[in-house]
């Protein structure tokens, strides 16, 4: 006779697995890293692997191979590790240390910590990174002639009902085209996708912190995707919380418990930080920012990019194929959004396409090499190249660890991600509404083939060891300050808000004194700042002209 598990023990079994994940210890590995020098930066690093088991509630699976990467102290005494995390899901946490964005963090903390990030499972060169295709020549015959397969080109918007409809046409296509692709990534990886979900992630930070610096607390600093990881980690093991920020807040809450959808409020804070970046421009004028006029205004400046997207779009359409999309345009609109630092660069940038675009230079494919590659690869959910072979295949790890960390899928569909998009687009954004609805995980994970072995789900409200600092940008693009509002109300006494009365996306991008005071004491003497703190960012040089 053959013996059935009861339906309501299986149930009990699989809810077990998921919320108990906080309550079990991380598996031991005493052995020692072997850290050798790496990068070429003036500050030197140290980089090595670190054994993790794939699964922590069935040590028989086997074991993964994080790549890590450090950067000692540089003032004494030294006080410790904190580890930080980029965000994505998909950032190198071994680039970013490698990266000079590290004299940011090193003004933050105080430059009395070694500095230690790892590029998570799924990501960059830990093994077993989501790889759905062995080469860039079979990912492209897997997309072609799908329009899964293309950065979304849109004129203006899908008020015009053709446009609609040629949209909605493609329906049925795309939707069958992502069942494929999620057997493909499934099979590609030989099962692997299940191991790649933020809480073994976290179990992953806390067994290396055990290597590094024995039962201590935790010290960590996580941006965007990175405050997934923090927030996880304090309420997964909120006995081994030590000083903590999290930065630019992706809401736990949507992210673990609901659907993946599109939150049409983002769509106001990423216009507006648009705004802040044509109004600096045009206040700079000709001289200074290389996409203004001697009379130019926020509004002229709008109108001038909307019109490059309408260029761009049109010079594909009439000649089949342009170095530049309407949607890779948009993508890099986008990305310049995050760092304000950066936007002359981005005017620059934008200039060169107008004249290439236009003829009047004949260095379209400099300009693509140049700006496209390096600009759109720094944000992880813009399909990248993630080896550097001659013909390399994307790294889906975006979409991979976005997908197994979501609940299931119930009964969402691909009609209801096209009409997100066209709602998106039609009513909240034009700007960028065709660019972040067609990447978002709502039109991937419905029909993504596995979820995580382990997920946590909350709650997000436990009582810490100690005191954590939760900040949020007064506008950010992609982060709005009430997720970080939420998310230090929830924690109440175990947790201090700061307001960074800036733009971009996180703190450390648009400098402010009064903030990199606060973390920096923080992290030495564990001091948080007064309840309501609310810092301004410092005079910065935009365009050569000092602004607010």
């Amino acid at each position: 006779m053959v013996s059935r598990t009861s339906p309501n023990f299986v149930a009990i079994a699989i809810l077990t697995r998921i919320v108990s994940l906080g309550f079990a210890l991380a598996t031991r590995n005493d052995a020692r890293i072997s850290w050798k020098p790496c990068g070429n930066a003036t500050i030197p690093r140290e980089c090595g692997t670190f054994q993790v088991p794939l699964d922590y509630a069935d040590l028989t699976v086997g074991t993964a191979s994080l790549a890590v990467a450090k950067l000692n102290a540089t003032v004494s005494p030294r006080l410790g590790t904190i580890f930080v995390n980029p965000g994505g899901p998909g950032g190198s946490g071994v680039q970013w240390v490698l990266s000079d964005v590290m004299s940011l963090i090193l003004n933050g903390t105080g430059g009395r910590f070694d500095i230690v990030s790892w590029d998570p499972r799924g990501v960059g060169n830990t093994e077993d990174w989501v790889r759905c295709f062995d080469s860039g020549t079979a990912e492209r015959s897997f997309w072609n002639g799908s329009l899964r397969g293309t950065d979304l080109a849109i004129r203006n918007d899908f008020t015009d009902p053709a446009a609609r409809e040629e949209f909605y046409s493609h329906i049925d296509e795309v939707d069958s085209t992502l069942i494929k692709f999620g057997k493909q990534c499934n099979s590609q990886t030989k099962g692997m996708l299940k191991y790649v979900g933020t809480a073994a992630t976290v179990r992953d930070m806390v067994a290396l912190h055990d290597n590094l610096e024995g039962n201590k607390p935790i010290n960590y600093w996580g941006l965007s995707y990175g405050t997934i990881i923090g927030n996880y980690f304090v309420n997964t093991f909120p006995d081994r919380v030590g000083r903590v920020i999290i930065d630019g807040i992706v809401n736990p809450w949507d992210w673990a418990t609901e659907q993946p959808k599109i939150v049409y409020g983002l769509a106001n804070f990423s216009d507006a930080t648009f705004d802040a970046f044509a109004s600096s421009c045009a206040a700079a004028g000709p001289f200074k920012c290389a996409i203004a006029q001697e009379e130019s205004t926020l509004e002229s400046i709008r109108k001038w990019v909307f019109s490059l997207i309408e260029l761009a779009y049109d010079n594909t359409k009439a000649s089949g194929g342009t170095f530049i999309t309407s949607g890779q345009l948009r993508g890099l609109l986008w990305v310049g959004m995050y760092e304000p630092r950066k936007w002359p660069g981005l005017a620059q940038d934008l200039a060169q396409i107008a004249a290439a675009l236009s003829n009047s230079s004949n260095s379209s494919s400099t300009v693509k090499s140049r700006i496209l590659s390096p600009r759109t690869q720094s944000i992880p959910f813009i399909r990248r190249d993630n080896t550097s072979s001659f013909d390399p295949a994307t790294s889906y790890a975006f979409q991979a660890i976005t997908c197994v960390d979501a609940i299931d899928a119930g009964n969402s569909t691909t009609r209801q991600g096209f009409k997100a998009v066209v709602e998106l687009t039609d009513n909240h954004t034009r700007m960028f509404g065709p660019f972040i609805g067609w990447n978002a995980p709502v039109l991937y994970c419905q029909h993504w083939p596995v979820r995580a072995v382990e997920r946590f789900t909350g709650p997000f409200n436990h009582t810490l060891r100690n005191r954590i600092m939760v900040i949020g940008n007064s506008v950010d693009p992609i982060t709005p300050f009430g997720n970080a509002k939420a998310v230090a109300e929830a924690l109440g006494s175990s947790a201090v808000l700061l307001k960074h009365n800036g733009y971009g996306h996180a703190s450390i991008y648009m400098h402010s004194s009064c903030t990199v005071a606060a973390t920096s004491k923080y992290f030495i003497t564990g001091e948080l700042p007064p309840k309501g703190t609310v810092c301004e960012v410092s005079k910065i040089r935009l365009y050569a002209l000092y602004i607010h």
